[in-house]
Protein backbone atom coordinates (compact mmCIF):
# COMPACT_ATOMS: atom_id res chain seq x y z
CA UNK A 1 0.00 0.00 0.00
CA UNK A 2 1.30 3.17 -0.91
CA UNK A 3 1.59 6.32 1.68
CA UNK A 4 -1.13 7.90 -0.70
CA UNK A 5 -3.44 5.00 0.31
CA UNK A 6 -2.26 4.84 3.54
CA UNK A 7 -3.05 8.57 4.07
CA UNK A 8 -6.29 8.46 2.31
CA UNK A 9 -7.44 5.02 3.99
CA UNK A 10 -6.35 5.34 7.61
CA UNK A 11 -9.34 7.72 8.62
CA UNK A 12 -12.01 5.29 6.92
CA UNK A 13 -10.41 2.23 9.32
CA UNK A 14 -11.00 4.77 12.28
CA UNK A 15 -14.75 4.93 11.16
CA UNK A 16 -14.98 1.44 11.00
CA UNK A 17 -14.29 0.05 7.51
CA UNK A 18 -12.24 -2.48 6.20
CA UNK A 19 -9.90 -1.76 3.40
CA UNK A 20 -9.98 -5.18 0.53
CA UNK A 21 -7.35 -5.13 -2.42
CA UNK A 22 -9.22 -5.40 -5.41
CA UNK A 23 -8.48 -8.76 -7.43
CA UNK A 24 -8.32 -6.90 -10.43
CA UNK A 25 -6.02 -4.30 -9.39
CA UNK A 26 -4.49 -4.60 -6.49
CA UNK A 27 -3.45 -0.85 -6.08
CA UNK A 28 -7.29 0.03 -5.54
CA UNK A 29 -8.95 -1.21 -2.60
CA UNK A 30 -12.74 -1.84 -1.47
CA UNK A 31 -14.05 -0.31 1.75
CA UNK A 32 -16.54 -2.36 3.81
CA UNK A 33 -18.14 -2.32 6.96
CA UNK A 34 -20.43 -4.43 8.86
CA UNK A 35 -23.53 -2.99 10.82
CA UNK A 36 -24.20 -5.57 13.19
Amino acid sequence: MSQDNHAAIDPEREKGFTPEPLEEDPKLFVLARNFR
